[in-house]
């Protein structure tokens, strides 16, 4: 899977929080390797954040963890490299920066 269609996601700071991401609804951000999610988890563990995981169920999920914000929402840090690679490589196609 690649993306093939740019997408913009916009995060606003408000004095209240309406609506939370769960579980079901959530945020990802890519990983380029397990230690990385390994990483992220053992912060998550001590800030008391970490939702679920790290996780290894193999093709197509793989290695993932959800992490709870601040504000109480989920955000998924899967272990996509194969991903990640191929989004830069279609990045770069279509003369785009993605870093």
């Amino acid at each position: 899977m690649i993306w093939t269609r740019p997408f913009v996601i916009v995060l606003i700071q408000v004095a209240k929080v309406k609506g939370k991401l769960s579980p079901a609804s959530h945020l990802g951000v890519a990983c380029k390797t397990r230690e990385e999610v390994d990483c992220l988890c053992n912060e998550a563990q001590l800030e008391a954040l970490l939702l679920e995981g790290p996780n290894d169920w193999g093709h197509p999920v793989r290695y993932w963890a959800f992490i709870r914000d601040p504000d109480g929402h989920t955000l998924e840090f899967p272990m996509v490299r194969r991903l990640v690679l191929q989004s830069r490589k279609l990045a770069k196609k279509r003369n785009t920066i993605l870093d």
